[in-house]
C-alpha cells in the first residue's frame, strides 16, 4: 500500500494523499515460473504497464512492436510491448492473460503508510467493501483486498523542513562528500583513469598506475627489497608449511614468476610479507606488499602515486541502507585486489584502493539495469557488497545479476549470505569454493563491514574488548580504551559516551 502526495505545502498546512491500491500479485517469467511482483491497480490506464526493471527480471521477451505513450503535460515516450504471460493471484486459483508495455519507471519512490484496522469487527471483514474511516475504503478484488481513498501525513508539520534538510540518506552531512571540492591531485587521479583503463579480451579490467612524478626519482630499491625479501624467507623457513600456504596460490593462479635480471630500464621493487588471520574462513595467510618502503632517495613508490578520490559510499551511509532492507544478502569479491590487471602491480599501493573500486563504479556506469547499477554504485564497501529488498525474488535477482556482471569482469562474488533460509536454498554450492555459500544455523555469525551480522535473529552484534590486560594511566591511554569498541553507525553511543565524559573530567 502506498500513498501520493496530492497537494503542496508549508511548514503549517497538512498535505493530503491520495492512496494508491496496490497489491501482491504473480507474473509468470520466460521460464514459467512464478514471481512475485508489486502491482499497482489504475481504473484509468487503457494499457498495462511494467517496469523495464521488472521485465528484465522476469526475462519477458518483447514482441518487436512499440507505441507512443501520451501522458500529463503531453509528454511523450516509447514503450515496447511484450509478448503476452500470466497474471496471477496469491490468495486462489484466479489467474488471467496479460500483454505489458515497459515504461522506465511507473511511480517515484513513494512513502508507504500504515493503516490500523484492528477497530473493524472480524465479522465486517467478509464484506466485499469495509469503509475504514471517513476517506479510507477497503475494497475486496480477485487480487486481495485494497485500500483507497485519502490521507493525511500527521509528520507533514515538521516534514516539510525535514525534507529540505535531510533528503535522503545519501545526503546525511556526517556523511556527504562534495565532489566538486575533489582536491587537484584526486582529479588528476580520475582523468587519469577515464583516459589510460580498458578491457582484455575476456572482459577483465586493465589499468594503469597514476604517477605524480617521474619513477626515476626513486633510485636504486634492489637492495631494500632483497633485504626484506631474505628476512621473509628466514622467518617461513622455520614454518614449512607456511612457506608452502605462502607461495602456493600465487603460482597456481599464475600470479607470480621468477624476476628478471636487473636491467637498465628505472625498476621499483616492491617488498611484501606474510601476515597471518586465523579467523579468516578463506585466506588464513595473506600476502602484504608494501608500497610505503624507500628506496636509496628516500622515496617511495607511494610518495609519487596519486591517491584517487573516494568513489564509494561511507560504511555509515551503507548500514543505514541496509537496515532498511527485510531481506539482507552479503557477499565479497574473491581476491579483489589481483583481479585487475595493471601495469605493473597495483595492490600495497596508495592507488591500489581508487583503482580497484573505480573498477566497480565503471560497471555501474556501463550498467543499464537501475536496480543493479544502484546496488553496485552503493552497496559495495571496498570488496563486499552489503545490500539487500524486500523479496526473496528481488534478492535472487540481486544474486544472479551480480554475480553475472562481476563475474564477467573478472571478479567472481563469493561467501553469499542472506538472512533468508528460502533464499540460501536457491543458491548453489560450488565446487571448486567451498565458501562461494556460508550455510549459518542457530546463532551463527558472519562479518559485516567490521561489525558481526547474526542473520537468524537480524542483530548487529559488537565486539567489546574486556581484556585485564593493564593499559597506561593516561588519558591517551583510557583514550585508547574506550575505541577499542569498533561503532560505525553510533549505535553504541549512549553507553560510549560515559567514557568520554569521564576522559574529559579528568
Amino acid at each position: 500500500m502506498y500513498a501520493q502526495r496530492g497537494s503542496a505545502t508549508s511548514h503549517s498546512s497538512v498535505p493530503t494523499y491520495a492512496m494508491w491500491s496496490t497489491s501482491i500479485v504473480y507474473i509468470k517469467d520466460a521460464s514459467g515460473e512464478r514471481q512475485r511482483c508489486r502491482a499497482v491497480l489504475d481504473n484509468g490506464v487503457q494499457l498495462n504497464f511494467i517496469t523495464q526493471a521488472c521485465a528484465k527480471r522476469l526475462q519477458l521477451k518483447s514482441s518487436g512492436a512499440s507505441i507512443t505513450i501520451a501522458g500529463v503535460g503531453a509528454n511523450h515516450m516509447n514503450a515496447k510491448c511484450l509478448l503476452p504471460t500470466t497474471l496471477s493471484s496469491q490468495f486462489d486459483q484466479y489467474a488471467t492473460p496479460i500483454t505489458f508495455h515497459t515504461l522506465p519507471v511507473i511511480s517515484s519512490q513513494l512513502p508507504s503508510h500504515q493503516i490500523k484496522i484492528n477497530h473493524i469487527p472480524s465479522h465486517v471483514l467478509s464484506q466485499d467493501r469495509v469503509a475504514i474511516s471517513e476517506s479510507l475504503t477497503a475494497q475486496s478484488t480477485r487480487l486481495g483486498w485494497v485500500i483507497t481513498g485519502k490521507i493525511n501525513d500527521p509528520l507533514s508539520h515538521s516534514m516539510t523542513a525535514l525534507t529540505s534538510t535531510v533528503s535522503n540518506q545519501s545526503g546525511l552531512a556526517l556523511c556527504a562528500t562534495n565532489v566538486s571540492a575533489r582536491q587537484h591531485e584526486e582529479c588528476i587521479a580520475e582523468e587519469h583513469f577515464i583516459s589510460t583503463s580498458q578491457r582484455d579480451d575476456i572482459e577483465w579490467f586493465i589499468v594503469r598506475l597514476p604517477l605524480k612524478a617521474n619513477p626515476e626519482t626513486l633510485g636504486e630499491s634492489r637492495t631494500m627489497a632483497m633485504k626484506r625479501f631474505f628476512n621473509v624467507e628466514r622467518r617461513l623457513a622455520s614454518d614449512p608449511s607456511l612457506s608452502i600456504v605462502y607461495k602456493k596460490e600465487y603460482i597456481d593462479l599464475g600470479h607470480m614468476r621468477i624476476a628478471p635480471a636487473a636491467g637498465s630500464s628505472p625498476t621499483y621493487y616492491l617488498p611484501h610479507h606474510a601476515v597471518v588471520k586465523t579467523e579468516s574462513i578463506t585466506t588464513k595467510i595473506r600476502v602484504v606488499f608494501d608500497g610505503f618502503a624507500p628506496a636509496k632517495s628516500g622515496l617511495s613508490l607511494n610518495d609519487i602515486l596519486c591517491r584517487g578520490p573516494k568513489v564509494q559510499a561511507d560504511i555509515f551511509e551503507i548500514l543505514l541502507s541496509f537496515r532498511t532492507h527485510a531481506i539482507v544478502l552479503t557477499a565479497d569479491v574473491a581476491k579483489m585486489y589481483r583481479q585487475v590487471l595493471v601495469h605493473p602491480i597495483t595492490y600495497g599501493t596508495t592507488s591500489a584502493s581508487f583503482l580497484t573500486t573505480r573498477c566497480i563504479i565503471q560497471l555501474a556506469n556501463e550498467e543499464t539495469d537501475p536496480t543493479i547499477k544502484r546496488t553496485l554504485a552503493e552497496d559495495f564497501y571496498v570488496d563486499v557488497l552489503i545490500s539487500g529488498a524486500n523479496t526473496d525474488d528481488e534478492c535472487y535477482f540481486l544474486y544472479k545479476e551480480l554475480g553475472s556482471r562481476l563475474q564477467s569482469a573478472g571478479c567472481p562474488l563469493r561467501k553469499w549470505c542472506s538472512n533468508s533460509a528460502p533464499l540460501m536454498s536457491r543458491i548453489p554450492t560450488a565446487s571448486t569454493d567451498p565458501t562461494y555459500r556460508i550455510m549459518l544455523v542457530d546463532e551463527d555469525t558472519v562479518s559485516a563491514l567490521g561489525l558481526t551480522l547474526q542473520p537468524n535473529s537480524n542483530t548487529f552484534h559488537f565486539t567489546i574488548s574486556n581484556s585485564e590486560a593493564p593499559f597506561h594511566s593516561t588519558k591517551r591511554g583510557l583514550l585508547s580504551h574506550i575505541n577499542l569498541t569498533y561503532d560505525p553507525i553510533g549505535l553504541l553511543t549512549p553507553a560510549l559516551i560515559k567514557g568520554n565524559i569521564l576522559l574529559q573530567q579528568l
